[in-house]
């Protein structure tokens, strides 16, 4: 699952990308957790998403990556605390961030 949002005149706007079987719970917890009201439900292209090129583990991997801090300065997280959160070795880790980061790079580069 990956969001984003928009924050703009004490409204938030979050767009969330989940797989078919998830979109009812998600929608429910957003409603009940937070009152929230949905604006639209819509198929992704994913042959359009960079993130669609990698493998589910790399994906997995690199999201959880970006979304707890690994990548921020200064990171929020290890590599060996990311490992254990995945229940992976960090050398494992390491190479499906390096593969994933290699095909994002690649489709943003060669576009």
């Amino acid at each position: 699952m990956f969001e984003s949002g928009t924050f703009a005149a004490g409204e938030s706007v979050l767009s969330i990308l989940c797989e078919d079987e998830l979109v009812g719970e998600v929608v429910r917890t957003f409603r009940e957790t937070y009152g929230a009201r949905v604006l639209s439900v819509e198929d992704a292209e994913p042959e359009t998403s960079p993130i669609s090129k990698l493998t589910k583990r790399q994906a997995e991997v690199l999201l959880l990556a970006y979304k707890s801090g690994y990548f921020d300065e200064p990171r929020r997280i290890t590599l060996r605390e990311l490992a254990d959160m995945l229940g992976l070795s960090t050398s494992t880790v390491k190479e499906h961030l390096r593969k994933g980061l290699k095909k994002v790079l690649d489709d943003a580069i060669s576009g």
